[in-house]
Formats: C-alpha cells, sequence, structure tokens
C-alpha cells in the first residue's frame, strides 16, 4: 500500500467510531465524573498555545476547560479538519511548527519518525504515563524512544447472532468454515489491512507479516471467503446485527459494544488466533517551542477522572486501568472493550510496514477483483 489508501481507511474507522459513540451518554460542565467538584492547581509558569491536530470529540468534553483553568496562560487550539496524520505529513515537513501535537495511530507514528516530524517526550515530566498498561508501552515506537502516549486502541474481531448461529466459533478458521451455512449472511467492514491481517493470522502468521507469499495466500484466504459476504462496505455492520440483516460480522470492538446495547443475543468472539488492532495517541511534533506546555497537558488529559471521561463519551477501550472506577458499570465491565490480560496477550498493534504495504495493496485488490 501507498499513502493514498491509507487517509480513507483511518479516516473512515474514525468516523465509525464517533457515529457509535453518538448513542452514548455524553455528560456535560466540569464536575468530575463521580460527581465531585473540580479542583485546580494554578501553575502561571506555563504560556502559549498548543495547535493540536485532533479528530472531532476525540477527548472528553472537560478535559480542555479544565486544563486552560487550572493554567491560565495556556490555550489549546482544536484542528478536527486536518485530516489523517498521514495526509498531514508532507505539510508538517515543510511547515514545522503548523501544529505543536496531534493524535495518530501507532503506524502512523512510524511514519512520522521516518519523516523526521516527530519529537520526543519526556516521560519523566508526564507522570501519570505510569499508570499506561505496560502493555501499550511496549511498542516498537517506544522501545526506540519516547514517543508516543497511548490513549486507546480498537481490536478486529468477530461478532454474532447468537439467536442466529448455533456453531461454536472460537476461531477465525471457525468462521471460514461455517462460512457456506450462512452465506450472505456474513457482513465484513471493508478495510484492507485488517481484513488481511484476520487471514494471515487464521494462516499462523503475524498480523504485521512482511512476507511477499504469506500475504498473497491471506488474499486467497479473503478470496474464498467473498462468496458467502452479505455486504462488504464501510457502514451499517453493527445496525445489521442489531436487525438481524446479519447473522455474523467481521467488526470492530466499539462497533460490537454498541450493538449489543440494543440486542442482548451478539455477542463478541476474540478468535483464539489472535486479534490486529489500532492503537492510537498523542505525540509531539518537531518545531514548536511549548515542550513543558504540551507535557503538562499531556499528563492533565491522562488523570483518571479526566481520562475515563474521554472512554465514556467515545465508548472507547483504555489504556489506563485506573480510569474504571470513574466508568458506569457496564462500559467498565465490558468484556468487548476491555478484554483479560490472557486475550489482550493475543492482540497485535498495526505495524508500518514499509515496502511490504505494496503487497497487501495488490493483496487486496485481487481480493475486491475476484
Amino acid at each position: 500500500m501507498n499513502d493514498q489508501p491509507e487517509f480513507p481507511h483511518r479516516l473512515q474507522r474514525r468516523e465509525l467510531l464517533l457515529r457509535a459513540a453518538a448513542g452514548a451518554t455524553v455528560l456535560s460542565g466540569l464536575a468530575l465524573a463521580d460527581g465531585a467538584p473540580a479542583v485546580f492547581a494554578t501553575d502561571d509558569a506555563l504560556s502559549g498555545t498548543i495547535q493540536f491536530s485532533n479528530y472531532p470529540g476525540w477527548i472528553g468534553k472537560r478535559t480542555i476547560p479544565a486544563f486552560e483553568k487550572a493554567n491560565p496562560g495556556v490555550k489549546v487550539k482544536q484542528s478536527s479538519d486536518s485530516g489523517s496524520f498521514v495526509s498531514l505529513l508532507p505539510k508538517l515537513k515543510a511547515q514545522p511548527g503548523l501544529f505543536d501535537m496531534a493524535l495518530a495511530g501507532i503506524n502512523e507514528v512510524q511514519r512520522g519518525i521516518a519523516a523526521g516530524v516527530v519529537d520526543k517526550l519526556d516521560f519523566k515530566n508526564i507522570p501519570n504515563s505510569k499508570m499506561i498498561d505496560k502493555k501499550f508501552l511496549g511498542t516498537a515506537v517506544n522501545k526506540s524512544g519516547d514517543y508516543f502516549i497511548p490513549t486507546d486502541y480498537g481490536k478486529t474481531g468477530i461478532a454474532i447472532r447468537t439467536d442466529l448461529v448455533h456453531e461454536p466459533i472460537s476461531s477465525w478458521a471457525d468462521l471460514w468454515k461455517v462460512a457456506p451455512k450462512y452465506s450472505g449472511k456474513i457482513y465484513v467492514y471493508d478495510f484492507a489491512k485488517d481484513l488481511l491481517s484476520t487471514a494471515l493470522l487464521k494462516l499462523g502468521y503475524s498480523a504485521n507479516d512482511t512476507n511477499k507469499d504469506h500475504i498473497a495466500a491471506a488474499g486467497k484466504e479473503l478470496q474464498k471467503l467473498k462468496p458467502h459476504i452479505g455486504n462488504l462496505g464501510t457502514n451499517g455492520i453493527g445496525a445489521a446485527l442489531v436487525n438481524g440483516s446479519a447473522a455474523i460480522s467481521v467488526t470492530y470492538d466499539y462497533d460490537a459494544y454498541q450493538a449489543a446495547l440494543k440486542n442482548k443475543h451478539i455477542r463478541w468472539i476474540n478468535p483464539k488466533e489472535g486479534m490486529a488492532a489500532s492503537l492510537e495517541g498523542g505525540v509531539a511534533l518537531k518545531g514548536h517551542n511549548l515542550q513543558s506546555e504540551i507535557e503538562a497537558f499531556i499528563d492533565f488529559a491522562l488523570q483518571p477522572k479526566y481520562y475515563a471521561d474521554f472512554v465514556r463519551d467515545n465508548s472507547t477501550a483504555w489504556t489506563i486501568p485506573a480510569a474504571r472506577r470513574y466508568l458506569p458499570a457496564g462500559l467498565a465491565k465490558s468484556p468487548i472493550l476491555f478484554p483479560s490480560q490472557s486475550v489482550l496477550r493475543t492482540v497485535q498493534f498495526e505495524a508500518y510496514l514499509g515496502a511490504a504495504e505494496q503487497h497487501y495493496d495488490r493483496a487486496y485488490t485481487e481480493f475486491k477483483a475476484s
């Protein structure tokens, strides 16, 4: 793949999550999640305006106002119309300082580091980063330096209607096995890397495999499944599970979570071969002169009470377990969004694969044309 397909992939999937989250309960004002009044420690030493490239609504509604109240010399100006981080790379390279920080997926951060536009963070100035589950800090990006503060992730798995599907399904292999029986009732999201990763996992390979032959074989596996796919699209998969148009879907955890709130017969399956997942978070960008302000803002947003606002408002999977106590019980205990550590160990986060991405592009093009 090249950079061009990456932009619609990432933007569309983020829009799916935001649409799903629109049905969640949203609170307003500056009271904290547990109803306690907000308490602010003022730091008059910080000053300036942080230009923040973010997805629409992708932060707790109270976080920025509370941070600005605690730090009256600092403003945080969000831009939510700048597209994906990958689409920003040429501008960031040409105009250092265009943005001071951004939200990006880990594969996008890897591109940004290679392009020389991502700046390091001093984690000693972000003490709340210690609350992040170490699973999310053990990625290739953070092993090479303190660049990335992981804030959320999304898994690709299987959701079924238990009143319509009676065969035991516990793996990707099981999905392929039962597909002929449910032909036309299998709905799948049309995103290349996610689908090819599921086929790679079915074959026993890494979700981030770079072997040309393995990727081609995964494409052939998808071609076997294709005759039984009733809908290969970019929206409505969760709704189809709710109304019964779909009996099985290859979908995202947040989509399945929202659908399960509407229909008790929807069950999420963590395939035993593992799952691919996106991992997103905050990065600082070169060209700024606001290192202390950026690190203070990130640290503020990681406070469990404020971080819980973000998780609750967007129904996304967390990276900070301490947020659990500030979330509604149904959300905090959801095995869809927050699996056990044994399941989490099977999750493989999508990485930037360099030249190998062209093999994914070719395999998916052949799948779509088959």
